[in-house]
């Protein structure tokens, strides 16, 4: 018998003895109907007067975060918006549904000097909530001309209220890379992996001590490019797989190791966390499937991706991951991250992070990989 099934705008014939195989082939965008009707059901049913185009726009956002946080829809006012400016506040935030997280801090900047930590909540920036803002708007907030302040709502650790702060935009200083050294070891700090820096690591490796331990602190490096990682690889590596680019409806793409000398033989140790992300994280990879490295700290972020633009009929355009990196170690450096040899959750202060590893050295680079 045939079963009927009432809505307020349809009814729909059910039919039990359907078979599993009629139901497999159904159009996997047969729910697009629904959404219509849902749309509809907004506009003529609900208690009050929809602002329809909000409706749509968040529905929109919302199922595109659902894909991942990096993905935005622009509208054609949003395209017609001018260039903000390269001033900003030093931090980078990822979209967590109706709030965003710090993913990373530039040493020495505005959120910095202000306390802004990794990890913390941010709700709100100048007034706006971020449970309906793109991630392509979250980021031209914190751009703009010099001095422009941005009034950013956060929740630091632990906090159960949220806090008010103040920061002024400003152009972000290009810092040398950190380095430190001793007769035992030296610590070099990756903040970033823009063009250059392979030439200025390449530098201070010919001011290390011979054949003692070389610590790479990863931690906080969220910006940089491909070439500027493999470069500095091939000084670290031996031959083999850097990473591979996959992107929608093409080859996938090897990058190769190919170092101009023979691998030092001294000992690495990758110092790593939920900071560390994109290309920092291909690095991270290669150092440990071919660096013979001891990765210690956290599981990096994940988030190993690139994104493309693609214009709409109606003028505006959708921002969209559409190339992802699998790590020299196969990882799904757009998912599961690299993971760690041991994991450490405190390293002391940074002033004392090489001593803190030296005096250390076998406890800390030894013991069962973390799971």
């Amino acid at each position: 018998m045939r079963q009927w099934s009432t809505t307020a705008t349809a009814a729909t014939l059910q039919d039990p003895s359907a078979t599993q195989k009629n139901e497999v082939n159904l159009d996997q965008l047969a729910g697009l109907a629904d959404i219509q009707d849902i749309l509809d059901l907004i506009n003529d049913r609900y208690v009050e007067i929809p602002d329809m185009e909000l409706v749509i726009n968040g529905g929109i956002q919302s199922a595109l975060e659902k894909s991942h946080p990096f993905n935005s829809w622009l509208s054609a006012t949003d395209l017609k918006e001018e260039d903000p400016g390269v001033a900003s506040v030093g931090m980078t935030l990822i979209k967590r549904g109706i709030y965003a997280s710090v993913l990373a801090v530039v040493p020495g900047g505005p959120a910095d000097r202000a306390g802004i930590r990794p990890g913390e909540v941010i709700r709100r920036l100048n007034g706006l909530s971020l449970n309906k803002m793109s991630a392509w708007k979250m980021q031209r907030l914190m751009k703009g001309p010099v001095g422009t302040e941005l009034e950013v709502q956060r929740y630091p650790k632990d906090a159960v209220e949220p806090v008010e702060t103040q920061l002024k935009l400003e152009i972000p200083r290009v810092s040398p890379l950190g380095f430190q050294t001793s007769p035992r070891g030296s610590l070099i700090t990756l903040s970033d992996l823009k063009p250059g820096r392979d030439k200025e690591f390449g530098t201070l490796l010919g001011r290390l001590t011979p054949n003692q331990p070389l610590i790479l602190d990863l931690r906080n490096s969220s910006e940089g490019t491909p070439q500027v990682a493999l470069n500095i690889a091939n000084l670290l590596c031996s031959e083999g797989l850097f990473a591979t680019l996959r992107t929608t409806n093409k080859p996938d793409v090897n990058l190769t190791l190919t170092p101009s000398s023979p691998r030092p033989t001294m000992k690495f140790i990758v110092i790593q966390d939920a900071t560390t992300s994109g290309v920092a994280e291909l690095l991270a990879s290669a150092l440990k499937r071919h660096g013979k490295a001891k990765n210690l700290g956290g599981r990096t972020a994940g988030l190993g991706v690139a994104l493309g633009r693609f214009p709409l009929s109606q003028g505006g355009a959708l921002e969209l991951v559409m190339e992802r990196w699998t790590g020299a170690g196969l990882e799904k450096l757009d998912q599961t991250g690299v993971n760690v040899d041991k994991p450490i959750k405190d390293f002391g202060p940074q002033d004392r992070l090489l001593d803190f590893i030296l005096d250390n050295l076998n406890d800390v680079t030894q013991g069962n990989k973390a799971s």
